[in-house]
Formats: structure tokens, C-alpha cells, sequence
């Protein structure tokens, strides 16, 4: 069977300490038929020093640079642009794709042609490489269709999706630190795309301080709640809910959502026997009952065993 051109477009600005080892692990894919599109963004700490020597080492590695700093929503369109492959592959600086990431989702795509992207779930690690976490997503479309509503249950940089379908809609400028949300809410409400989450761990997802999701987390919250309404995903009163979700207990510390799953999970052994009770819908619910106390009190049940049984034992038969 032919195997079909991937496209993977990888925008850098600033990211010498790990956009080699970010990219060689798309050289070493074990999939090979590729090309490797990299735009920098105007990087000032040697970043694009680097990448001219690695786009010698593979002639597949196609190097732009921009002029200016033109940020990642113009940078990504001009690479959607330039893009001649089948499939589009998202990659950023500082992640690290498994060696068998593009042949599993090319793999996947080919054989269901009713799915229009995918994405993986993902191992989290830190500037150190060390692996602090596993993010699991939603899989199947008729999931990702209900839950995206609250939110988004995507991981970017693990994209692959059908170019035909990318070049028609692209990324939107007015929401910029919200720009992949908005883009999948107008692929699965207004185009009717059909979307998966592979349910392997294809990327290592690195968590830094100064992340665009930790310094501008107002700014995405705000344009989510936009997207949410212009799409009409869900009613009045759940918008309301998510405006909530994010719970800032001090400067430098914002407790999501999807958190409290996580320590909730400590708690039972077999989540999946209370997967249903365990919607999104009950987590910000629980989230909101939990505002509403005092910090010391939140703080004991968020990061306790004994608090969160005393939480759910109280209220799971109330909010459900």
C-alpha cells in the first residue's frame, strides 16, 4: 500500500534548550514519509542557529523564518499554506513525539476514513525530561462530542488531522491562547468533523513555568467562554459553570477541574465503576461547592484522601 505525505508543522520561537531533541524526534520517526515544515518565529536566543544546522542533516526539513515576530496562529496558517501532504501533523518546540507516533495515526487514519483527526493522550514531563504525569483524553467521537463543550480535551501538539479539511478552515486570529479550542468546536459543530483520541501515550508533553497556558490562563478562559457561546455547544447557565472552573486559590497556584479527577482517582481504586457519576459536569459542580468554603477548608479537601471522601460522601447524592 502507498504510504500517504505527512505533513509536520512545528513553530519555534525562543526554545533552544529543546527544539533539537524535539525534532530529531520527528527525523526518527519510524515513518518516513514526511516532510518536516519549521517556521522561527523571529527566535533571539540561537534557536534558528540550530535548526539550519539540523536542516542539513535531512533534506525532508523545510526552514522559514519570519521577518518578525508574528506569534503561533499567522505562523501555523503560513505552514498550513505551504503544506503539501495528505495529513497534517501538529509538533511543538519542546515536546517529544514516540518513535512510532506518525505511523500509528496515519496508520489509524487510513483505515478509517469517517474520522476526520485524531489526537493521543500524552506523558507529562518537566524541563528535566522526568515524567511527573499521564494525561488520558476522551476517545470516541460520540464522548469527545458530548465533553468538549466543557472544554478542551485535546492535546495540540498530538494532531494529525486531513489536510483537505485544515486548508478549508485554519486558525482563527481572534482567538488568540484559545485559537486550537476554537478551531475543534467549529470542526465538530459547524463542519460535523468526526474527531478520536488514540488511547496510547504518542507524546511527551513538557510542563515549564511561563507555559502560554499558565501566563495568559484569564485571556483563555475568557475566549473559551466565547467560543462556547458563538458555537452554541452548550446552554446559558453551563457557560456560566466553566467561567467558574478555574479557581485561583493564590498568585501562583489555579486548580482545574480535571485535577480533582485526578485526586479523586487516589481514592478508588476502579474509577471506571463510577466513570458516569464522574462527568464533567459533576466535577465543576463539585468544583463550585468547594469555592464556596473557605481556603483552608478547600485546600483539606482537594489535597486529602480522608477530605475528598468526606466531600463525596456528603454531596455526590445532592449534585448528581
Amino acid at each position: 500500500m502507498e504510504r500517504p505525505l505527512v505533513s509536520v508543522i512545528i513553530p519555534c520561537y525562543n526554545c533552544i534548550k529543546y527544539v533539537e531533541e524535539a525534532v530529531m524526534s520527528i527525523v526518527n520517526q519510524t515513518y518516513q514519509n514526511m516532510e518536516i515544515l519549521i517556521t522561527d518565529d523571529y527566535s533571539s536566543d540561537g534557536t534558528y542557529e540550530i535548526l539550519k544546522k539540523l536542516a542539513k542533516l535531512d533534506k525532508r526539513i523545510k526552514l522559514y523564518r519570519n521577518q518578525k515576530n508574528e506569534k503561533i496562529i499567522e505562523t501555523l496558517n503560513k505552514m498550513i499554506h505551504k503544506s503539501n501532504g495528505k495529513y497534517i501533523a501538529r509538533m511543538d518546540s519542546d515536546d517529544i513525539s514516540v518513535l512510532t507516533r506518525i505511523e500509528e495515526q496515519v496508520s489509524f487514519l487510513e483505515i478509517n476514513s469517517d474520522i476526520d483527526f485524531c489526537g493521543t493522550n500524552c506523558i507529562h514531563i518537566n524541563n528535566k525530561g522526568i515524567i511527573i504525569a499521564h494525561k488520558e483524553f476522551p476517545g470516541k467521537s460520540q464522548q469527545i462530542q458530548k465533553l468538549i463543550k466543557y472544554g478542551n480535551i485535546f492535546a495540540h501538539p498530538t494532531i494529525m488531522i486531513r489536510s483537505v479539511l485544515l486548508k478549508q478552515c485554519r486558525y482563527n486570529p481572534e482567538f488568540i491562547h484559545a485559537e486550537d479550542y476554537e478551531l475543534w468546536c467549529r470542526l465538530i459543530y459547524e463542519k460535523k468533523a468526526n474527531a478520536v483520541n488514540l488511547q496510547k501515550y504518542l507524546l511527551k508533553y513538557r510542563v515549564t513555568k511561563g507555559q502560554i497556558s499558565q501566563k495568559y490562563e484569564t485571556e483563555q478562559k475568557e475566549h473559551t467562554a466565547k467560543i462556547m457561546e458563538k458555537y452554541s455547544v452548550t446552554d446559558m447557565s453551563d457557560i456560566e459553570i466553566h467561567k467558574m472552573i478555574f479557581c485561583t486559590i493564590n498568585s501562583k497556584r489555579v486548580i482545574q477541574f480535571d485535577e480533582i479527577r485526578d485526586y479523586i482517582k487516589v481514592v478508588y481504586e476502579d474509577i471506571k465503576k463510577i466513570e458516569f457519576n464522574l462527568s464533567y459536569p459533576f466535577m465543576a459542580k463539585l468544583l463550585l461547592f468547594l469555592r464556596n468554603k473557605c481556603i483552608k477548608l478547600f485546600m483539606y479537601y482537594l489535597f486529602t484522601p480522608i477530605g475528598i471522601r468526606t466531600t463525596l460522601k456528603r454531596i455526590r447524592t445532592k449534585l448528581i
